[in-house]
């Protein structure tokens, strides 16, 4: 895989477009100042590849403010690369507030070629199979991190070997292993102390979860649950019961509801007979009420035109009136009219003088111009003067400014070493922070220890005095027995006999004790406090059992914590030396702490670079401005004064032209300076020419007056003859209409002036008709109703006639009714319990699931713990990385020597140091008894020894493939010209090997022996290629 060129804009530090060729040169070089930009094409390179980059640690970008540069709103990358004979061309693209977007192609004759991907995911996917190389084997193969190599070449410390597997176990990944003992002994602890939770819980709230206690709940609610059944049924039946009498009960009071309600009707029917008589008249009357409002209308349209007619012939007397007088008015606007016109023709008059005026003024200006002219030159002049001061003092600026640079890039290397020094502190943080971790557990652990140690002790207390108690009640007891067994074999003896137990003859008996009334009854609590003692006797020596472990148990965590806290101490002890040592005693235990301030120093030590270099390019651009301006502004003086000669001469022809115009017009040339005849002559213009528009417009008026009146003369004229047509039309309707209702009245007993009288409720009249016809509708439904319900009743065998018979039938629904409660509050406590069976069942099944589960799980976790324990033992120690480390190391100097020797003409080659310190020894053929140390290797002699050893680097870590192209991002220290001469007859064998090879560097002198070379420079506007050589 070969990179061909790259284009990339709004990136990082670069703000424009800029293109990059890397097929000019098989090695090469890309050089500028400390934070030009040139990382940032490594970086781009990386993104184009894979959509992220490694200055942020390889996380996926989300956020455009981490790549996009702060003057663009789009990043843009085009990436060239070659797989075998094959070119591809890949694209990336990131718009502000959108999500990147990213395309493929395959270059044929120099044609993309689309190959079919579009999404981010599949064009990554894509590109590592067509390189064989993730996102992280690239950046540790193809880019090799800044001074990296030189370290692992040169290491700063004693311990060589140490130093070079801490670089071997970053480029090789092997801090993998280290991670894998790490996670496994935290997941063996965890996984411990799931299992130890599971057992509690499997011999605790789910012991007692069987299939048996499953069964005897499945039976008892099986029997319920068919007692429920049974009682729902009964309560079915009673339900039909009630509801046939609840119906038969509202047939009953319906039939009585019915007849009361068929009595107040045939009352209400004989009171509404006469009221609608009366209301049959009263609608008569409102009807011819209705009928007489058009004739009401016609009368009042007939006096309303009448009232228009005599309006019509006053409006006509007024407008000729009108007429007559605007005649006059017109006759008097237009001679004034005509007066305008003349003062008009003055004022042209006037504007005759205007140029003449504009000439003298001119002629004024341009003499105190010509003055103005001959001050700006004097003080131009002095503003020469000072220019030439500034321009030395920057000059002097400018020789500071190189002075402190030259300072600050010195601070920078000293620094540097302070840096690596505090990043080795790093591992010891994190290990320290993981003993804190670990102690803190411990601590818990011995607390939680300490509390069930004070609680068993006060339970081994308790069951002691327990114990105790019991054993006096138990000796009580056996001396009462054992007396009750005496009484009894002296109850079987007489005087005289021979005792039992000593042989002798009985001559009287002892005294005899009362005898115990029930000797049963104490043998069963002698039983009963013996067995109690024996279980406090059990649990006593368990408390103790377990005391004792509880016991054992702290004082071994109290060893580790001891042994913990020392380890501890130590590494805080050596940590906070180092710490104290360059921050004194405001610092915090963090690694993000330490390389926050690494960082932070090394970015104010760049920012005041940057500023210095910044601050130093603007005073040159401002030399190189003040001098153009010098020479610009005393070029401007000498022309100034030769013009300002020629235009004097050119003033006084004009005012010598002037004078002879000035004489003819008869006014002085001072009234010339003085009179505007231009705005005399336009002010009486406009003044009279307003007043003659006034008065046209004022005649117009009077015209369109006079002509609109006669018109609407014309229009009364024919109005007024439609009018008096209409009049005798309506005197006719109305005489006939007028007699045709006076007959319909008489009909009803009125006059038609009465008509009026009368207020009738229309509302009113609708609502008594409304009313009679209901009730009649009414009467008839519950003639029918009645004589249903009543046959329905018989039909029931009830006898309508008798209400006792709706008391009876009451009783009877009350009584099923009650019944019908006493069943439904039975199923409602029936209900509640197989509920709550059925929750116990299904309870009871899941934590017997879980139970299940979580037995299965135990074993699956006892197996995990196995595995995570054997893994725990195979890499302890450090064993098998150690061993890893090794191999990679013989390798790497096997293969770098085979590049030295081919870099140097077979004079160098390497080998590893034969007293097992692992130290990288160099072998010069032309002496081959002396063996070198790599510290003592010149600048050029080590910048060769670099290269080597990136190439078999990158050979190891891409697991034995050649490279093919390879970025070091390194700093070779200072060059002398020996050693700069025998880099460039390296860089020819370079040239000639086919690997591609590009070498970022801020060394002029190391730059400048490259066949080809990239600079890079940057200013406000960002970075940019300078050039290509």
């Amino acid at each position: 895989m070969r990179i061909l060129s790259i284009e990339l804009g709004g990136f990082l530090s670069y703000s424009a477009p800029q293109f990059i060729d890397f097929t000019r040169a098989n090695v090469f070089c890309i050089s500028g100042p400390n934070g030009a930009g040139k990382s940032s094409i490594l970086d781009g390179i990386v993104y184009a590849l894979y959509g992220k980059i490694p200055r942020y640690a390889g996380r996926r970008i989300n956020t455009e403010e981490d790549v996009i540069n702060h003057n663009s709103n789009r990043l843009y990358l085009s990436l060239r690369f070659k797989v075998g004979d094959r070119i591809y061309l890949v694209k990336r693209e990131l718009v502000r507030g959108k999500s990147q977007q990213a395309n493929i192609y395959e270059l044929i004759d120099d044609k993309p070629i689309p190959l079919g991907v579009k999404r981010n995911r599949e064009v990554n996917s894509l590109i590592e199979s067509l390189l064989g190389m993730d996102y992280e084997t690239f950046t540790r193969t193809v880019i090799l991190p800044q001074n990296q190599i030189d370290r692992f070449l040169k290491p700063s410390s004693s311990e060589a070997f140490s130093e070079r597997r801490q670089i071997l176990q970053r480029l090789l990944g092997l801090d993998i292993y280290k991670e894998m003992k790490k996670i496994a002994g935290q997941r063996y602890r965890d996984i411990s102390k799931e299992l130890q939770l599971i057992s509690n819980r499997l011999e605790g709230e789910l012991k007692n979860y069987s299939k048996d206690y499953i069964r005897r709940l499945e039976r008892e609610l099986k029997i319920k649950e068919e007692i429920l059944k049974n009682l729902d049924k009964e309560r079915q039946e009673t339900g039909k019961d009630v509801e046939r009498l609840k119906e038969t009960i509202n047939l009953f009071t319906e039939l009585i509801s019915s007849q009361k309600d068929y009595q107040e009707i045939l009352s209400r029917l004989g009171v509404i007979r006469a009221e609608r008589e009366r209301v049959d008249r009263l609608e008569t009357i409102y009807q011819l009420q209705v009928e007489a409002i058009p004739l009401r209308n016609m009368i009042r349209d007939f006096y309303d035109k009448k009232s228009r007619l005599d309006s019509l012939e006053k409006e006509k007397r007024e407008i000729e009136d009108k007429i007559e007088k605007s005649l006059g008015e017109l006759k008097t606007e237009e001679e004034k009219a005509k007066e305008y016109l003349e003062h008009i023709e003055y004022a042209e008059k006037l504007l005759g003088f205007t140029p003449i005026a504009e000439a003298i003024r001119n002629l004024e200006a341009d003499r105190k111009r010509i003055d103005r002219t001959r001050e700006e030159i004097e003080k131009r002049e002095e503003d020469l003067s000072l220019i030439g001061s500034e321009i030395d003092t920057i000059n002097l600026e400018i020789e500071d400014y190189e002075l402190k640079i030259s300072q600050l890039n010195s601070k920078l290397g000293e620094r540097a070493k302070v840096w690596e020094e505090l990043k080795g502190l790093i591992e010891d943080i994190k290990t320290l922070k993981s003993i804190e971790k670990e102690l803190n557990d411990y601590y818990e652990r011995k607390k939680k220890l300490e509390n069930d140690k004070s609680e068993l002790e006060t339970s081994v207390e308790t069951i002691e005095k327990t114990m105790n108690s019991l054993s006096k009640e138990l000796e009580e007891m056996e001396k009462v027995i054992e007396d009750s067994h005496l009484q009894k074999i002296i109850g079987s003896l007489s005087i005289g006999d021979k005792c039992p137990i000593c042989g002798n003859t009985i001559e009287k008996f002892p005294e005899r004790s009362r005898e115990f009334e029930n000797l049963e009854e104490l043998l069963t609590q002698y039983q009963e406090k013996k067995e109690l003692w024996q279980k406090s006797f059990g649990d006593f020596s368990i408390s103790k059992t377990k005391l004792q472990d509880i016991t054992e148990e702290m004082n071994i965590l109290s060893e580790i914590i001891k042994r913990l806290e020392k380890e501890r101490e130590e590494k805080r002890s050596s940590v906070f030396r180092v710490l104290e040592r360059h921050f004194g005693a405001d610092y915090v235990l963090d690694e993000v702490f330490v390389n926050s301030a690494i960082e932070k120093e090394r970015r104010d030590i760049e920012i005041q670079l940057n500023s210095l270099e910044k601050e130093k390019e603007i005073k040159a651009t401002q030399l190189k401005e003040k001098s153009s301006l010098y020479e610009k502004e005393k070029t401007a003086i000498i022309s100034l004064k030769t013009q300002l000669e020629l235009e004097e001469k050119e003033l006084n022809q004009r005012e010598r032209d002037l004078l002879e115009k000035v004489s003819e017009t008869g006014i002085e040339w001072k009234d010339f300076l003085t009179r505007n005849f231009l705005k005399e002559a336009q002010d009486i213009k406009d003044k009279y020419q307003r007043l003659l528009d006034s008065s046209n417009k004022t005649i117009s008026g009077y015209k369109v007056s006079i002509e609109s009146g006669r018109v609407r003369i014309e229009q009364i004229n024919t109005e007024t003859k439609e009018i008096r047509e209409r009049l005798v039309s309506l005197k006719k309707e109305i005489d006939e209409t007028k007699e045709n209702i006076e007959s319909r009245c008489q009909s009803v007993g009125i006059a038609l002036e009465e008509l009026g009288k009368f207020k009738i409720d229309k509302v009113y009249i609708e609502g008594v008709k409304r009313e009679f016809n209901e009730l009649i509708a009414r009467q008839n439904l519950l003639k029918d109703q009645i004589s249903k319900l009543r046959e329905t009743l018989i039909r029931l065998g009830i006898d309508p006639d008798k209400p006792e018979g709706l008391k009876l039938l009451e009783d009877s629904y009350n009584s099923k009714l009650t019944s019908l409660k006493n069943i439904e509050e039975r199923i409602g406590v029936l209900s509640r319990e197989v509920g709550s069976l059925d929750a116990q069942l299904k309870s009871a099944r899941e934590n017997l699931a879980l139970a299940e589960s979580l037995s299965e799980k135990k074993k699956e976790l006892e197996r995990k713990l196995n595995l995570y324990r054997v893994v725990d033992d195979a890499l302890s120690e450090n064993r098998f990385p150690e061993f890893l480390m090794r191999e990679a190391m013989e390798n790497i100097i096997d293969r770098a020597s085979v590049q030295l020797s081919f870099l140097t003409q077979g004079r160098y080659s390497f080998s590893l140091a034969s007293d097992d310190s692992a130290d990288i020894v160099v072998n010069d053929n032309w002496y081959p008894t002396q063996k070198r140390k790599t510290y003592s290797l010149s600048g050029g002699e080590s910048f060769l020894a670099s290269i080597a050893l990136a190439i078999a680097i990158a050979e190891e870590i891409r697991g034995k493939k050649s490279v093919d192209c390879l970025f070091i991002d390194e700093g070779f220290g200072s060059l002398d010209d020996t050693g700069l001469d025998t880099i460039v007859s390296a860089l020819a064998e370079l040239e000639n090997s086919g690997i591609m090879i590009g070498v970022i560097t801020h060394n002029k002198e190391l730059a400048s022996r490259f066949p080809y070379r990239i600079e890079v420079e940057k200013d406000e506007r960002g970075s940019r290629i300078k050039g290509e050589w």
